[in-house]
């Protein structure tokens, strides 16, 4: 199972953004996962914008669109980072195989400007 991410390098501070995955099976067919959740935490571990487990609408390319408080600087790092978990069916040699899981995960920045107050 691969995953093409459509994803930018970074992001504007408390802007807005989305990111798109394309799954592929074993055999590099397209796959539309059965479920899809994702998590978007900093290079720590912390949960941001309380964005932990959020269900995705399972499509050929799936969207995850962030904005606001999603993309505000924290002391920690400007990194954050998106795991995302899911299901997909398939066949493996000529044996359909139901409900395989998938794990990615996928970091970008979050550009922090100058006229936007620190984190006090």
């Amino acid at each position: 199972m691969t995953c093409r991410v459509d994803l930018k390098t970074s992001f504007n501070e408390e802007s807005s953004g989305a990111i798109g995955f394309t799954l592929t099976g074993l055999d590099d067919e397209a796959v539309t996962p059965n479920e899809l959740t994702w998590t978007m935490t900093d290079v720590n571990g912390v949960v941001i914008n309380s964005r932990q487990d959020v269900s995705a609408t399972p499509a050929s390319t799936t969207w995850v669109v962030l904005s606001g408080a999603d993309l505000a600087l924290v002391p920690t790092s400007n990194v954050r980072v998106m795991t995302i978990k899911g299901t997909y069916n398939t066949v493996i040699g000529g044996v359909s195989q139901t409900n395989l899981p998938y794990t990615g995960e996928y970091q970008f920045d979050v550009c922090s400007f100058l006229n936007i107050p620190d984190i006090p």
